[in-house]
């Protein structure tokens, strides 16, 4: 990887790169005990991603780009991704589609815990409206719960795909606990072939805003002592 190159020659240093959901993951495997051999991991937040363990090996594809379930097109919506394309998944499903969805709302006259800072022209963070959901407020309730139930359809699809005994949900939304996914448990209920669905345990991760940190230092650690042993 010529960037990996670039920063061991600057740092003076053996340099890793890893994909955010897929370290997030490895923290999941190196912290959850988790003895499952097919394991999904959806890590949403600003965006949405996710990784896969497949019979015990994690997949990263050719070039390392497998897990873009954001980047499926889903919408027929004129919803311009950061990708570039229109239609993608997390136009619709991601931290930044609720808080559009959540300024549309109020701009066009619903009321909010967090009308007052729009009303003072201060910007609202996608924290400010998990803290608002976690604080009760209905319209960001209503917002998260129906995020939930259309982010269900999705992992429907690749748990009738992939039939993984676990899927773990993790990212920023994860916050939200139940508002979020109960939500999304009952959407997947609902999409997903019986005799797959009751094979497939479902949770939250545990490790909340540390799972990638802690993944990061798992690979490290695993890096340093592969290079000791050589």
């Amino acid at each position: 990887d010529p960037i990996t190159e670039v920063l061991e020659y600057e740092l003076n240093h053996k340099i890793v790169i890893e994909n955010d959901t897929r370290a997030m993951l490895m923290g999941e495997l190196f912290m959850g005990n988790h003895s499952e051999k097919n394991i999904v991991f959806i890590n949403i937040g600003w965006g949405l991603g996710s990784a896969m363990v497949i019979n015990g090996q994690i997949v990263r594809g050719r070039y390392g780009y497998a897990g873009e379930l954001g980047h499926f097109y889903a919408y027929d919506n004129e919803v311009l991704c950061h990708c570039g394309k229109k239609g993608c998944l997390e136009t619709e499903v991601s931290g930044s589609a609720l808080h559009r969805k959540l300024m549309e709302s109020l701009k066009n006259g619903k009321n909010s815990i967090l009308s007052e800072k729009v009303n003072k022209n201060e910007n609202i963070s996608l924290t400010d409206i998990i803290e608002a959901t976690n604080s009760d407020d209905i319209l960001c309730i209503d917002l998260v719960e129906k995020l939930g139930s259309e982010l269900g359809k999705h992992v429907s699809n690749l748990i009738n795909l992939l039939n993984p005994e676990l899927i773990i949900i993790g990212g920023t939304m994860a916050a939200t606990g139940d508002y979020f996914f109960l939500p999304l448990k009952s959407s997947i209920k609902k999409y997903t072939l019986k005799i797959v669905n009751k094979n497939t345990n479902i949770i939250l991760s545990k490790l909340s805003k540390n799972c990638g940190s802690i993944g990061a230092c798992y690979i490290a650690r695993e890096r340093f002592i592969k290079q000791m042993t050589v």
